[in-house]
């Protein structure tokens, strides 16, 4: 989150610079409060992608049925 000041446009150009330099299968971007400033929840969306997404996994974790993850306080 936080990926702008002010949710201007040069501002979110020079973090899609960043991103696109990570060298990995995946990222997942999500947007903070900051981001939304001055119509940018737009700007996100043609940027990067819908604020919304949707992902499918088709992994888990044994004792996530269960409601928590091994060492997390619960």
């Amino acid at each position: 989150g936080d990926l702008t000041d002010d949710g201007y446009a040069y501002e979110y150009n020079m973090a899609k610079t960043y991103i696109d330099r990570i060298e990995t299968e995946n990222v997942i971007i999500v947007p903070g409060n900051h981001d939304a400033r001055n119509e940018g929840h737009k700007l996100f969306e043609e940027i990067f992608q819908t604020r919304f997404p949707h992902y499918k996994n088709d992994k888990t974790l044994p004792s996530e049925a269960l409601g928590s993850l091994p060492g997390y306080i619960h």
